[in-house]
């Protein structure tokens, strides 16, 4: 967890905390702020429905939200903007994800899907 610089993670399934894993001084009494926890949790789920094949990667966002045709963002393919947003640039992480996790907590965590992911 150090070398992503994760101070914790809560993995909730059906609703129940099914495994909480907390380092440095994080501890589950104190608040933690999120920060830009949302791009994780976004660009797994991206992955998650792109592999389901829910979504293709290769359309662009005005394929999905017209009214963002005349945007900045609306030429731009979901995996340009999937990679930007997520900060997933260099992982070399590449659909289908559930082949590619090499950290054991995540690899963990993401066999317990469907379920909410949060890293603190």
């Amino acid at each position: 967890m150090k070398s992503q610089y994760v101070d914790g993670i809560l993995v909730i399934k059906n609703g129940i905390a099914v495994a909480e894993l907390y380092d440095g001084t994080l501890t589950p009494e104190h608040t933690h702020l999120m920060w830009s926890v949302r791009k994780t949790l976004t660009g797994l789920t991206a992955a998650s429905v792109a592999a389901d094949g829910f979504i293709d990667l290769k359309k662009t966002v005005a394929d999905y939200v017209p009214e963002l045709a005349k945007s900045g963002w609306g030429q731009d393919t979901l995996r340009k903007y999937w990679i930007c947003e997520t900060l997933l640039i260099g992982l070399k992480i590449m659909i289908p994800l559930r082949a590619q996790f090499a950290d054991k907590i995540v690899r963990m965590v993401y066999s317990l899907a469907p379920c909410v992911l949060t890293l603190m």
